[in-house]
């Protein structure tokens, strides 16, 4: 979930304005216009396909049987906690640079580029609330979509393993059908549809 939505404010507005406004007097202060309500956007949606990346790359391990490092489960646990809400602004703030099998490397390099980007336009679209996200949103997707490419191109054929910590339960194999048929309702037959 994006950090805007999951706090129900605009975020980086916020950071900017309290940098702008440091020597701000009360007086100037209560004359300040009130801010629009907030309001989801499609940048938010980009920003919930890096974070879909960003688990990918710190919850799977490179080879079979394999358990997460230490600083990979740490960074893990710190993204991902197991309540709600999680705080995470200050990742999309910091560098994600954590222990990761090698193989990943190309992919946490592609999320580091793409976290620059979600910070530069979230600041740039937050200049004026309610944000102009249409501006920026055509650039930034076709940014996304570039380095998300060039990661996988570099990182090749690389099977993503559940690491041991996490394999719980076996799921029950199932018969595949190969063909859904609705569910029979009395007095009707295949025959009278």
């Amino acid at each position: 979930m994006a950090c805007e939505v999951e706090a129900h404010r605009y975020l980086f507005h916020s950071k900017q304005c309290d940098d702008d406004n440091a020597d701000l007097d009360m007086e100037n202060f209560s004359s300040k216009p009130a801010k629009p309500p907030f309001a989801y956007n499609p940048v938010h949606d980009l920003e919930s396909l890096w974070w879909i990346w960003v688990w990918v790359m710190y919850f799977y391990v490179d080879k079979d049987g394999m358990t997460h490092s230490p600083e990979q489960a740490k960074a893990f646990r710190l993204l991902f906690p197991d309540y709600i809400p999680a705080k995470r602004l200050q990742s999309l703030w910091d560098s994600l640079q954590a222990d990761v099998p090698p193989a990943f490397q190309h992919g946490i390099d592609g999320i580091e580029v793409i976290r620059q980007r979600l910070e530069t336009t979230y600041f740039n679209m937050e200049r004026s609330l309610p944000p102009g996200y249409a501006l920026f949103l055509p650039r930034l997707t076709g940014y996304f979509l570039r380095v998300l490419q060039i990661a996988v191109d570099r990182t090749g054929n690389i099977k993503l393993y559940i690491p041991v910590e996490h394999r719980k339960r076996k799921e029950p194999e199932r018969e595949e059908e190969t063909c859904w048929h609705p569910p029979q309702t009395s007095g009707t037959s295949r025959d009278d549809v």
